[in-house]
């Protein structure tokens, strides 16, 4: 965990703490059960906004 802390020390010369917190993906220590919810969370999540978009925007993805 040092490793991210010297980096956000880094960045907290440039940038304000809302700043980085808006832009950088900040990994968590999750358990092997919390990551797995939070996948099948995602994969949920992209399965309906897949099964939920129109044949036009179909149509510009194979574009």
């Amino acid at each position: 965990m040092k490793k991210y802390e010297k980096i956000y020390q880094e960045l907290r010369k440039e940038y304000t703490d809302e700043e980085i917190a808006e832009s950088m993906l900040i990994p968590q220590d999750l358990t092997e059960e919390e990551a797995l919810a939070a996948r099948k969370e995602l994969l949920e999540f992209r399965m309906n906004l897949l099964k939920n978009q129109s044949e036009e925007q179909d149509k510009n993805k194979s574009c």
